[in-house]
């Protein structure tokens, strides 16, 4: 019988942790940044969901680019600025507290959330063997699921038993572990594409083969923000919903 490459190699591990951190801080954020601006900003319902749209339209805008990007200048590089703008807006949320000033945060970083995202699950699929592609990138999509899990309940404990500040501290240490396995990430050299280009060419933006995937995608995202939206109704500022 012939053995099977092995596949929890340490760059796979450290790609999966960068992931589960960096969608960690992403989902204990999505539920609790619309409480911390009714409560301690003031601001209305629905002007605090504006934080969370800001954040969803920057990480969508870049992704295309960031896809560019990864290509172009490679995996490591990309991963590393994402992170840092990640953890660097991560930061500000400890300086700043008018609502404007917050929605500027949050665009920022939504694009390294963005950027990063797109490519570390480029790097998980150049690390898992070819004969174990299915069974890795599975793996890969279980830190993100772990982190849906984990993240709201661990922000909605923390604000209830600790308050927003040290929650945002909790949120950069949590950047800082995912900047850190990042930067140890083992990739293989790949070969550079013929010319390097920030913006992606109209026949590389839209790949055909790909729209019934995405609209299938897109469908499940509709029922899943769905879920999070009666959730958020539940939740009162300062009341987290029962279970996280």
């Amino acid at each position: 019988m012939e053995r099977q490459p092995r596949l929890w190699t340490g760059s796979f591990l450290n790609v999966c942790a960068s992931n589960f951190l960096v969608f960690l801080v992403f989902y204990l954020l999505f539920v609790t940044m619309p409480i911390y601006t009714m409560e301690s900003i003031g601001v209305a319902e629905g002007e605090a969901g504006l934080i969370i749209t800001v954040f969803l339209l920057a990480a969508i805008l870049i992704r295309p680019l960031s896809g560019q990007w990864v290509e172009s200048f490679g995996r490591k590089p990309v991963v590393v600025i994402a992170l840092s703008i990640f953890l660097g807006s991560s930061f500000l949320y400890l300086w700043f507290d008018s609502f404007s000033t917050l929605l500027i945060i949050r665009f920022i970083q939504g694009i390294g959330f963005g950027m990063g995202t797109t490519a570390l699950g480029a790097i998980a699929a150049d690390v898992i063997p070819d004969q174990r592609k299915g069974e890795g990138l599975g793996y890969f999509a279980m830190s993100m699921n772990f982190a849906m899990v984990i993240g709201p309940f661990l922000g909605l404990t923390l604000i209830q038993n600790a308050g927003f500040t040290v929650m945002f501290y909790v949120c950069v240490a949590l950047a800082v572990l995912a900047l850190l396995t990042g930067l140890v990430i083992r990739v293989d050299a790949l070969a550079a594409p013929a010319k390097k280009s920030l913006v992606p060419s109209m026949h590389n933006l839209l790949e055909k083969p790909v729209i019934p995937i995405a609209l299938t995608g897109a469908v499940m995202a509709l029922a899943y923000a769905g879920g999070f939206i009666f959730c958020f109704r539940l939740c009162k500022p300062a009341r987290p919903c029962p279970g996280g």
